[in-house]
């Protein structure tokens, strides 16, 4: 126990050398500075300025993309709207076992797309080049 008490005295001793009594005014004074500044900081930034940024009103971003249907694996076709990753693997495999698609109307060839489904996805495709 008298160990104990020990090291809390001597780390008393050694924090009285680093901070002295004399001390303790003028670190008061650097918070309240500290303080001070930090409060104006936020007020100018809130107030003054235009404010802070409201994500939630924010203009939406839309990202355009466009997939090479005779590259891309079933993980970038499944993006397309009305492609699952059933219907993306179809197109993959039937791409495998008949070669490239020569036009986009040939992916009309894969089970489960028809007319409708490749009418929305033509916006997504990029243009097949002529061999």
């Amino acid at each position: 126990m008298a160990s104990r008490t020990d090291n809390q005295n001597s780390l008393a001793r050694r924090l009285r050398l680093v901070l002295w009594h004399d001390h303790q005014p003028f670190i008061a004074v650097i918070i309240v500075c500290c303080l001070i500044g930090m409060s104006f900081y936020f007020w100018r930034r809130s107030v003054v300025s235009d404010g802070l940024i409201d994500i939630d009103r924010s203009s939406r971003i839309e990202a355009e993309f466009r997939v090479d249907i005779n590259s891309a694996d079933w993980p970038e076709i499944v993006v397309l709207p009305g492609v699952g990753e059933k219907l993306a693997r179809a197109i993959v495999e039937y791409r495998m076992e008949c070669g490239p698609f020569e036009s986009l109307s040939a992916i009309k060839d894969v089970p489960g797309i028809g007319e409708k489904k490749l009418e929305q996805l033509k916006p997504f495709l990029l243009p097949i080049a002529a061999r």
